[in-house]
């Protein structure tokens, strides 16, 4: 009888044992391998995708002129081109996506922006120009590639 209660708390200790070992080395793979495997992991699928809001900014080039003296007490002035940057509010987007595996899938967006007039607008480095109505911009985009548009 003692023999026999001897090997069950053996079996006892040993799966104990065997459950810490396994309840360690899956805690150990859970918490340390993300530095290890980031890389491999971005290499086969890619890096992890941001998506930023759209944004609309307009450019205006204004003349200053500039008063100096130099070093012998001579006032000159010269006419410097300063270029300022303005934002203009979104009012909304209308982002029509279809996920896809395939990276060169065309998603379609509407882009609306408060107190843009209807008229072209050139899109910057692709030799065309989309229509704005009622301050909206409607274009169709390729895989992840952004468009500049030019308006006015």
């Amino acid at each position: 009888m003692i023999r026999q209660l001897m090997a069950l708390v053996f079996i006892f200790v040993c799966t104990s044992i065997a459950w810490m070992v396994l309840g360690g080395t899956l805690s150990s793979r859970t918490y340390s391998s993300n530095d290890q495997l980031q890389g491999r992991v971005a290499s086969t699928w890619g890096a992890p995708q941001v998506q930023t809001p759209p944004t609309a900014v307009y450019k205006v080039t204004e003349a200053r002129t500039i008063k100096e003296e130099d070093i012998h007490g001579k006032v000159f002035t010269r006419t410097e081109n300063v270029v300022n940057t303005y934002s203009l509010p979104v009012d909304g987007s209308n982002i029509n996506v279809t996920l896809n595996l395939n990276h060169r899938h065309v998603s379609n967006a509407q882009i609306k922006i408060t107190g843009l007039k209807d008229g072209p607008a050139t899109v910057y480095n692709e030799n065309r120009t989309v229509q704005i109505e009622q301050g909206q911009i409607t274009d169709t985009f390729e895989g992840y590639t952004p468009h500049i548009y030019v308006i006015g």
